[in-house]
């Protein structure tokens, strides 16, 4: 029954489809969720091999690695989605393509620093005067000291991303319908916000309380990293 409002039968009602919120919640809870690790994944690999590489190398390479993550930067990040999916065409893979080009320069600028703090220190000195390769320099020595950082930036992220995809899938930029993403489920249900509430505000509620669990997952990483 279309708009039917919460009950023993649907926890959080139905929409004007008849469709079960609370089984669309959960879904886009997961996609939510799925989608942020891809970013993060992304980022991580992209941004901290080339913040190894411009931490290792140093000179003219670090240069040129760092301003070009330095003109990512200071691109407007949203407009600049917004652009590629416009490009590209609305879907969530587009969509995750768009935001993954604006985050890699976080994590490669975490790393680069952490390298360039690491290298110097005796244990790196005696590898490389001792003629270990730069990979392997790279990968045995140096990587570890980098991981808490990037560890505790990933964490502190999710909560960013969900906002972020749920902004850009309330604007009609996510999966097209009837894929249940929270925020085109918030945008769909402000025509009934007034007579039939729980469709705009259960998953406008799911957005939020994904985005504070995030945050506190990443605090909790945190001081538990001890940074």
């Amino acid at each position: 029954m279309p708009l039917k409002g919460p009950g023993a039968k649907h926890l959080l009602g139905t929409d004007e489809q008849g469709r079960d919120v609370f089984t669309r919640v959960v879904y886009g809870m997961r996609t939510s969720l799925w989608a942020a690790a891809v970013v993060i994944l992304s980022g991580v690999v992209v941004g901290g091999t080339i913040g190894v590489v411009a931490g290792i190398a140093g000179g003219i390479v670090d240069a040129v690695l760092m301003r070009l993550t330095d003109l990512f930067l200071a691109l407007p990040g949203p407009l600049l989605v917004l652009a590629i999916v416009a490009a590209l065409g609305p879907g969530l893979r587009n969509t995750l393509a768009g935001i993954s080009v604006i985050w890699w320069p976080y994590y490669a600028r975490i790393v680069r620093g952490q390298v360039r703090a690491t290298v110097v220190l005796p244990h790196v000195e005696a590898a490389r005067l001792g003629g270990v390769g730069r990979v392997r320099l790279a990968l045995r020595h140096v990587l570890p000291g980098a991981w808490g950082p990037v560890l505790v930036g990933a964490s502190l992220d999710i909560g960013n991303l969900i906002l972020l995809l749920a902004a850009l899938s309330f604007l009609g930029l996510g999966s097209p319908e009837p894929a249940p993403e929270l925020g085109a489920m918030t945008s769909l249900g402000l025509t009934y916000l007034f007579t039939s509430w729980w469709v705009a505000v259960c998953p406008a509620a799911a957005v939020f309380l994904l985005a504070f669990v995030g945050n506190l997952a990443g605090d909790a990483v945190r001081d538990l990293v001890g940074i």
